[in-house]
């Protein structure tokens, strides 16, 4: 804050939440209408999909820009949401399950570990 310009308008931050479209980005493997909707018929670029639990962690951590908040999904039980049992692919490549982080043994484990 204090390093922007003084002849300019100060802001905390520069980008805005969206919680639709954090959900979205959380859900994708169980409702990937959504994004394609959101999308207007596409899906959102490789990059940008949730695809492993440290990535996200670490966007969260280490970006200002990154604002998203784990939705209730995370602490309930089954957890298919994390799998892509629809078979989804991409243009760009078919979509996996998420990468869990390495203390989780399984979808199951790492909700009840949660």
């Amino acid at each position: 804050f204090r390093s922007m310009p003084e002849n300019q308008e100060r802001f905390l931050y520069g980008t805005h939440y969206s919680t639709p479209a954090y959900v979205i980005y959380w859900l994708l493997r169980s409702m990937p209408e959504r994004m394609l909707r959101l999308h207007n018929g596409h899906f959102d670029a490789w990059a940008r999909l949730f695809r492993s639990v440290q990535e996200a962690w670490s966007s969260v951590q280490e970006s200002t820009t990154s604002l998203m908040e784990l939705i209730p999904e995370f602490f309930v039980l089954p957890a298919q949401w994390l799998e892509n049992s629809l078979h989804i692919v991409t243009p760009e490549r078919p979509l996996g399950d998420v990468e869990l982080p390495r203390w989780a043994s399984s979808v199951t484990d790492f909700i009840c570990k949660r």
